[in-house]
């Protein structure tokens, strides 16, 4: 827990830096691996998660499972699978998560499903072919 305590803080801050536009550069993880946020508005200078609103909630959840996977595959390039992860996201934040994954793939395979078609262009598309009626 001291390692993940010292690796996590780092890294979400690092990755939430960049999905929240520098609007929120530092987080910190104890060793109950709770987060909060560095949050000048709030009275004690820091803001839980469930104080954010819910994008941001959203931007920071993805930066930390981002960061887990820094920390658990120091040395392995595991592929990321992402269920949608942007649907709470403003336009320009959904821009910097697409750039995010675009740094991303330098390392990891990554599988982005959704419904949207915002993402179109991206990187290669699989497209599902629809439900017929059996014959």
């Amino acid at each position: 827990m001291q390692k993940a305590e010292k690796v996590l803080g780092p890294n979400v801050s690092q990755y939430l830096g960049k999905l929240t536009l520098g609007n929120y550069t530092q987080a910190t993880v104890d060793g109950d691996l709770t987060i909060q946020v560095k949050d000048p508005d709030h009275p004690d200078g820091f803001a839980a998660p469930g104080q954010l609103s819910k994008g941001t909630q959203d931007q920071l959840y993805l930066a930390a499972r981002l960061a887990l996977v820094d920390l658990m595959f120091p040395d392995a390039t595991p592929p990321i699978f992402l269920d949608d992860p942007f649907v709470k996201f403003d336009p320009d934040r959904r821009q910097a998560a697409v750039q995010l994954c675009q740094t991303i793939v330098q390392e990891h395979q990554v599988f982005l499903f959704t419904c949207s078609d915002d993402y179109d262009g991206m990187g290669k598309m699989i497209l599902m072919p629809a439900d017929r009626p059996e014959s």
